[in-house]
C-alpha cells in the first residue's frame, strides 16, 4: 500500500541520513537496518552481541519510544538517558573520568525514580526467564531487588557483561512487538544487565540529576 511505501521511504532516509552524519565526521561506523523484533536489545545483541566484545566500553542509547507512559514523561526520560551518555558534553565527560578513573565500576546509568520508583527494581514478570537463562534459582533468589538501567541505555565496561555478550542472539528469541510491559526476554535483558555486573563483582555508578551528583550503587549519600 501508498502507506507502507512511504514508512519505508522514510526508514531508508534515516539510514542515509545516519551514513552521510558519521562520513562527514570521519567517524568509523556500521549503520544496519534491522527487524522490529526485541526493541533495543534485539538489534543490539543479535547484530553487534559478540563483536563488542573487542572493545573496553560500549555506550548503549536508544530512541525510547514508550507508548504506555505520557510523551512527555517518556521524553524527559529519554533525555536524561542522552544527555549523560552523548549528549551533554560535561556530564559525559564526567562520567568517561570516573569510570577512567574506578575500575570497580562495571556499568553506568541515570537514576530515574520519577518514571521507576525503587520498589520496582526487581525481576517483576521476568523470573522464571532468569532461572532459565541460569539454569537454576539462584540468580534470583541471590538478587531480589537489585539495581538495572531501566530504559535500557547504559555505558558498561564490556568484561562486566562480556557473560551476555557471548551468548547467542536470535530474532526469533524475542515476541513478536505486541506493547508489551512486562514479561519478555527484552524485559529480562534489562535486568540481567544490572545483575551480571554485580555478580562478575562489578559496582553500579548512577547520576542523580536531581542533585547533580554521581552515586555508587544505591548509597546515594556518597557523591563523586
Amino acid at each position: 500500500s501508498d502507506l507502507v511505501h512511504r514508512a519505508l521511504v522514510a526508514v531508508h532516509t534515516v539510514v542515509e541520513d545516519l551514513e552521510a552524519f558519521f562520513i562527514s565526521n570521519n567517524l568509523t561506523h556500521d549503520v544496519r537496518l534491522t527487524p522490529n523484533r526485541g526493541r533495543n536489545f534485539g538489534p543490539l545483541l543479535v547484530e553487534f552481541g559478540a563483536k563488542l566484545l573487542e572493545y573496553d566500553f560500549v555506550t548503549h542509547v536508544h530512541s525510547k519510544r514508550s507508548p504506555h507512559v505520557a510523551r512527555r514523561t517518556a521524553n524527559s526520560w529519554a533525555n536524561k538517558c542522552w544527555e549523560l551518555l552523548a549528549q551533554n558534553t560535561d556530564q559525559v565527560e564526567r562520567l568517561h573520568a570516573i569510570l577512567a578513573s574506578d575500575s570497580r565500576i562495571g556499568i553506568a546509568y541515570p537514576l530515574v525514580l520519577e518514571n521507576i520508583p525503587p520498589s520496582s527494581y526487581n525481576w517483576g514478570l521476568n523470573t522464571s526467564m532468569a532461572d532459565e537463562y541460569y539454569g537454576s534459582t539462584e540468580l534470583t533468589s541471590k538478587h531480589p531487588h537489585f539495581p538495572f538501567p531501566a530504559g535500557g541505555m547504559f555505558i558498561s565496561r564490556t568484561s562486566a557483561i562480556s557473560e551476555i555478550l557471548k551468548m547467542p542472539h536470535a530474532y526469533e528469541d524475542f515476541p513478536e512487538e505486541k506493547g508489551q510491559l512486562d514479561g519478555t526476554w527484552q524485559h529480562t535483558l534489562e535486568r540481567l544487565f544490572g545483575v551480571i555486573p554485580l555478580e562478575q563483582g562489578y559496582a553500579h555508578l548512577m547520576f542523580d540529576s536531581r542533585a547533580n551528583l554521581f552515586t555508587l550503587d544505591t548509597d546515594y549519600s556518597q557523591p563523586q
